[in-house]
This record gives structure tokens, C-alpha cells and sequence, in this order.
């Protein structure tokens, strides 16, 4: 079931708290379940509530078919709780699994995407892929910060937009971390509030800043002072102001991911997989999924490159279809056994022209963002492909709804695993394989 948006309906303020018995877990991450007793019987959506628990929780937002909660107190809880590890696991928002034993996460991951896809026909049984450590892993965060009495930066509350600071944290590279906290440091400079964006390396970080304004309104006073936080850790800071035009301290990009496949240059304000070690699994699977050795491939939402690097060490030529026109420079430096063809824009034109020039494709792996790929993409990939396509996802209701599409267009779905990125979260990555025809 899919949880309804945490804006929805009025404040729960005025309903009395109830005793809600939970039976799954919504998309999200929240548990679902029906009062124990009364005649409102509603579904309720429960963050931090777990299958077979029964709790009693507090209303915060009331739907006319719904209502949206939080647990006030557990009367009968899961073999699957545990005691947070983290002190701030009760006010921050950063990791909203911390109560879910790390051991049961991808399994539970798994349900969730299994319950997403259960309307669609001849589901294969939803496999488990990689999972990694629950701490220290992130080597990718965005956290927030406000200027009031104090600086605070970290991450947003539950259920609200404060800012919890957080001057510890068991997910972060604490080389991450600490080049984050150099961040205070410049409070005096930055904007009322805003978010800072942090990338590693494992060794060296680069971090993105706001200005407020255009750059060419600010002084040389903040660079000056970014040029004072600058070690053999934090080695770059990139400003951006309002205007989008950056200035750049120091060398803004790392190397990242290399190894088995080249390294892919990515920057604080560039997305990149946040846990490298379970990257590297996806990356494998992706390419043995498609089974693209020797194939035409097209690829749709390539970022940075990060399966392009692999795809074109293996395939007989790959076609890369992002818009981000940093990311398009770096993917036109990417080196291979196969060449590559970058087409930079808009995606749903970019295949339209591809269809239009009669271009077609033994295998397509798309990875969109959370919003999916929509009918004209659906309908475009249904033209263009004439074998498989890989589909990777970050959300599993998008990902239902695309899945749907493309059986209806001639596709069966194959395969599906899923992977945890980002453990102590309800973050989910999962990739389905789809096959030409039945299956």
C-alpha cells in the first residue's frame, strides 16, 4: 500500500490517541494497520510502527479514508525492534529505521517492494541483493542549517522542518562528518538558513555552499574564509548562489568508485550512490542482469556514469541519454572497450529523435529519478528495445505503476532484487528485469 502524502488532511490535534494493531508496512516505511476497537476503522499510517506490533498512536494528520500517526507507546512489539543506537534517533529524521534490528531491514525492504508489485501478474519472488555495515557508511549528505541564538546544522526533525543539530552521527564517513562541522565556522557568512551538500572519497571531502544572492554580490570575505577550512581533508568548497553560477574553491570533483571500472569524477552538488560498497554490487548486477556483453544498449538517466563505466567495458555500444550538463561532460570522458554516445536534454525528446531516426536497442537500462518514467517514456522504451530492459529504482510505487506499463506494452517481468543503500533508513533500490514477451 502506498503511504498518502505526510500533507494530507488537517491536523490530527484534536483526535484522542489510538491502539492501532499494525499487519505490513506502507512505502515509506510506515506501519499500516486498523484500530483494535471502535467504529472509526480507518487505515492508519504509523511511522515508526512495525508488522505484528500493536500500538498506540498519536494522530497527526486526518484524511477522510486515513489517518497519518506516530507511535506514542508499543503494548506489544515486534521480535524485530530494537534500541536505537543513536541518541538522537528520537527527535532526528535522518534515519528513520534506527528501531528495526539491521539484520531484518533488507528483508522487511523486500515486503515492501513485494506488496507494491502485488497487482501486477506473474511476479517472480522478490530476491535479496546486497546489504552492507549500518554505520559509517554514507559517504553522501545534504544536512540543513539555521541561523538563530545558535547555528544549528543537521538534519530535519520527524515530522516537521526543524533542525536537529547533530554533531555526531553513526551513518556519516566521519571524515564526512567533520569536514561538515567546519561549517560552523562560517556561519557569520552563509545565508539565514540553508543546506550544505557533502560528497567523500573515503580520504578527502569537497562540500557545496549557498550564497544568498548572485556570487557577484558577495565579497571576497566568505572565500577568504572557505580558503582557511581547506586541508588534506576537506580540499574544496563550491559556492552557488541564487543565480546558479558557482564559484569554486580548490578542485571541486572527486574520483569515485574506481576499481573493477573507471572512476567516475562527482562533486558535492552531483548525485552519487550514498554507500559505496553496496554500489559496487548494484553496478555488477545491473550488467549481468541485462546480459549486455556484446549487445546495442541505450541508456536513459545516465548521471554521472556510474553503470555507463561498466556498460561500456562490456557492450558493443552504449548510447547515454542524461540531462544534468555537468554530469553529460563527465560522462563524454568516460573511456571504454565500446564507445559511448552522449546525448544530452530532455529524455522524452532524446528517445522520440532516436525512434524517429529508426535507432533500436538489444538491451535498455534506465535508472530515473523518484518520479519515475512516465507513459512517454514507457511508450518510447516499448519502441526502442528490442530485447530487455533493466529497470532501477528508488521508488517502489513509481516503480509498480512503470512495471505496469511496460507488461502492457509486451514485456514480462523477469527478475527482481532488491538492494540496501541506505540501512537505518526505508530507503529502498531495487532493479527489475524485463524480458520481450512472456516470460
Amino acid at each position: 500500500m502506498n503511504a498518502p502524502g505526510a500533507g494530507d488532511g488537517p491536523s490530527g490535534a484534536c483526535m484522542p490517541i489510538s491502539q492501532v494493531e499494525i499487519h505490513g508496512l506502507a512505502h515509506g516505511g510506515e506501519g499500516v494497520g486498523r484500530p483494535v476497537a471502535g467504529d472509526d476503522q480507518r487505515v492508519w499510517f504509523v511511522a515508526g510502527a512495525l508488522p505484528g506490533e500493536r500500538v498506540r498512536a498519536k494522530p497527526l494528520h486526518v484524511h477522510k479514508h486515513f489517518i497519518r500517526g506516530a507511535v506514542e507507546h508499543i503494548d506489544q512489539a515486534s521480535p524485530a525492534r530494537v534500541v536505537p543506537p543513536c541518541s538522537l534517533a528520537g527527535t532526528c529524521g535522518g534515519c528513520n529505521w534506527q528501531h528495526v534490528a539491521a539484520d531484518q531491514q533488507l528483508e522487511l525492504k523486500r515486503d515492501i517492494v513485494a506488496n507494491q508489485l502485488r497487482h501486477l501478474s506473474n511476479v517472480p519472488t522478490v530476491r535479496l541483493g546486497a546489504a552492507a555495515g549500518n554505520t559509517y557508511y554514507r559517504r553522501r549528505a545534504r544536512m540543513h542549517y539555521r541561523r538563530g541564538d545558535q547555528f544549528e546544522l543537521g538534519f530535519y526533525q520527524k515530522h516537521g522542518d526543524n533542525v536537529v543539530d547533530v554533531h555526531t552521527c553513526l551513518a556519516l564517513e566521519p571524515v564526512l562528518l567533520a569536514a561538515l562541522a567546519k561549517v560552523r565556522k562560517l556561519a557569520a557568512y552563509l545565508p539565514q538558513t540553508g543546506s550544505v551538500h557533502g560528497l567523500s572519497n573515503g580520504k578527502q571531502v569537497v562540500l557545496g555552499l549557498p550564497v544568498e544572492g548572485s556570487l557577484a554580490q558577495q565579497g571576497p570575505a566568505l572565500v577568504m574564509q572557505c580558503r582557511k577550512l581547506l586541508d588534506d581533508t576537506l580540499i574544496a568548497i563550491e559556492l552557488r548562489g541564487d543565480d546558479r553560477q558557482s564559484l569554486r574553491i580548490g578542485p571541486t570533483t572527486l574520483a569515485i568508485d574506481g576499481g573493477v571500472y573507471p572512476a567516475i569524477e562527482a562533486g558535492a552538488f552531483s548525485f552519487a550512490q550514498a554507500n559505496a560498497e553496496v554500489n559496487q554490487a548494484l553496478v555488477e548486477h545491473v550488467c549481468e542482469a541485462g546480459d549486455v556483453a556484446a549487445t546495442q544498449v541505450l541508456e536513459v538517466y545516465a548521471g554521472s556514469g556510474n553503470f555507463t563505466r561498466a556498460l561500456v567495458s562490456k557492450a558493443r555500444r552504449v548510447v547515454a541519454i542524461e540531462s544534468a550538463k555537468d554530469a553529460v561532460e563527465r560522462l563524454k570522458n568516460l573511456s571504454g572497450t565500446a564507445p559511448v554516445e552522449v546525448l544530452g536534454g530532455d529524455a522524452s525528446r532524446r528517445l522520440t529523435e532516436l525512434i524517429d531516426a529508426g535507432r533500436r536497442f538489444d538491451v535498455t537500462v534506465v535508472d530515473p529519478p523518484r518520479r519515475g518514467l512516465g507513459k512517454q517514456v514507457v511508450h518510447a522504451l516499448s519502441l526502442l528495445t528490442l530485447r530487455r530492459v533493466v529497470y532501477v529504482s528508488c521508488d517502489p510505487a513509481t516503480l509498480a505503476r512503470d512495471l505496469r506499463a511496460l507488461t502492457e506494452r509486451g514485456f514480462g517481468l523477469r527478475d527482481v532484487t532488491v538492494f540496501d543503500l541506505m540501512p537505518m533508513t526505508s530507503q529502498i533500490e531495487t532493479v527489475a528485469v524485463l524480458e520481450r514477451g512472456p516470460v
